[in-house]
């Protein structure tokens, strides 16, 4: 049998995109040389990462001729698990075709919606529709705080205390700048007669069991106050979050104080008095499911003006300008690309669910590469530690492709259903590994704190994180600046285009 015969299909694809790796990474250079303005100027920050190349000032043109391209059902999994995001966008008429009464799980929300609908947009280049997702980033430095405890080596405090800091800047450091750089206080390059975001209402379920840790309650605040800035620098008028108890009201409250400049409406809403504290886990169940509620009593209602407390908690002002219902975990940050808009628009008003991709930052040594080399000099044990934590700036993991939605020509198309994290079938998505107990926690960060791995060996390094290797690592600017990667497993190629802006006319 011939070589030609003996070549498979999916090794071909794997060949092809390892070369294309290969070559992307040959004619880029480590992220500390790639980091070029629009005048040609490195505008890397303290943090180690890149803050908005073009510093935002003006407003893209929009671009009723671009048209964007969608996966078709064939290039996901069966399960939608490669294409799970913890949102979802849609129409409310549609949304009320859903019973959400019997849903049993966060993930279950968004399968049942997806069950129930015909077709589930997912759009083919990233930039068109993502969002950054945040809680798994902030824990792992929670479990970093333990972990540093436990091993009682001198500095540990120091060094705790500085990586907390580094974590909760990058957060509030988006937050700062999503109003100084974004055309929502200028012109909103959103705000057209055909762009469906302006009759969105945003509904954010949220549960804190517990408020008693100080640093994760700011760094909670500080994630669900992220999440709202993206919403209003897209253009979305009003955003709900939904809670049980005390806690969340107090974190919701928290977040609008470090928002009220915006133009956002935001409320709280309380549903733990009508349901039993065995349902509180489910807070995304019971909000949708009060939202439907509400949704279908004011349409009742709506002739007889019976509009109420209730209703305008829920609806705000003038509650007959919703037509789409945008749901989405508290810690998601969203980025639309501008001239995508019209497209997902166009989609929305045939009754598709739009659902993004969700990409997961990675802990990167690159970030935190003054807090190693500051401790390496005062205690060479704890720095060692460190490496087990983070992401080495070593092989491919030394580039990050920064992308920019607002560049005319910057993409990153997805490959479809190839998976190279599940090195035996890359042709699905490789599953089982909490269960098994192969990782302890989402594969993204199955290579950090492995005891049977060395640390200190680079091979061996490398080699804890052998799933992440084949994936090109990619940031966002105008987003938090940290490495990406897809949490389903699945592939983008990045093309970082010369910086050619949509300006307004």
């Amino acid at each position: 049998m011939s070589w030609r015969n003996l070549l498979s299909r999916q090794s071909t694809n794997i060949c092809l995109f390892f070369l294309s790796t290969l070559c992307f990474f040959q004619f880029q250079s480590p992220l500390s040389t790639i980091c070029i303005t629009s005048h040609g100027s490195d505008l890397k920050d303290t943090d180690g990462f890149v803050t908005d190349r073009n510093e935002l000032k003006f407003c893209p043109q929009w671009n009723r001729g671009y048209e964007c391209n969608f996966l078709n059902e064939t290039q996901h999994t069966k399960g939608w698990g490669d294409v799970y995001s913890g949102m979802w966008w849609q129409s409310i008429d549609s949304m009320l075709q859903s019973n959400f009464s019997e849903v049993g799980s966060l993930e279950a929300i968004s399968f049942q919606t997806f069950r129930n609908h015909k077709k589930v947009i997912h759009t083919v280049d990233w930039l068109d529709f993502c969002v950054e997702h945040l809680s798994k980033y902030v824990k792992h430095f929670i479990l970093l705080d333990s972990y540093l405890d436990e091993s009682k080596q001198n500095h540990h405090e120091e060094v705790r205390n500085a990586i907390q800091n580094l974590t909760t800047r990058v957060l509030q450091r988006f937050i700062d700048s999503s109003p100084k750089g974004s055309c929502r206080q200028i012109q909103s390059y959103y705000d057209f007669d055909d762009a469906e975001v302006s009759s969105t209402i945003a509904i954010l379920p949220l549960r804190i069991t517990s408020l008693e840790n100080d640093y994760l309650s700011h760094l909670v605040t500080l994630q669900t106050a992220a999440t709202l800035a993206s919403l209003d620098k897209v253009g979305i008028p009003r955003a709900v979050i939904v809670g049980v108890t005390d806690n969340e009201k107090y974190i919701a409250q928290r977040s609008f104080e470090m928002l009220k400049d915006r133009l956002i409406e935001l409320s709280y809403v309380d549903v733990g008095t009508s349901s039993s504290e065995k349902e509180w886990k489910l807070v995304p169940k019971l909000a949708l499911v009060e939202f439907h509620r509400i949704i279908s009593a004011f349409n009742e209602n709506y002739n007889r003006r019976n509009i109420n407390s209730t209703f305008f908690s829920w609806l705000g002002p003038n509650p007959s300008r919703w037509k789409n219902i945008y749901f989405s975990e508290p810690d998601l940050i969203l980025h639309i690309r501008p001239r995508a808009l019209r497209s997902l628009s166009l989609e929305l008003r045939k009754g598709h669910i739009l659902n993004s991709h969700r990409l997961q930052p990675i802990p990167h040594m690159q970030q935190f590469a003054d807090i190693y080399s500051n401790i390496t000099h005062l205690n060479k044990e704890l720095a060692d530690r460190l490496k087990e934590v983070l992401l080495p700036n070593l092989a491919s993991f030394s580039a990050v492709h920064q992308l920019n939605q607002f560049s005319r020509n910057d993409t990153c198309y997805d490959q479809g259903k190839f998976y190279p994290a599940h090195t035996s079938d890359p042709s699905t998505p490789l599953t089982g590994l909490l269960k098994s107990g192969k990782c302890k926690s989402i594969w993204e960060f199955c290579g950090f704190l492995r005891p049977e791995r060395n640390y200190s060996d680079w091979a061996d390094l490398l080699g804890a994180h052998k799933m992440l290797l084949p994936y090109p690592l990619l940031s966002l600017e105008g987003g938090t600046g940290l490495p990406l990667v897809h949490h389903g497993q699945r592939v983008c190629i990045p093309h970082r285009a010369e910086l050619i802006i949509d300006e307004a006319d």
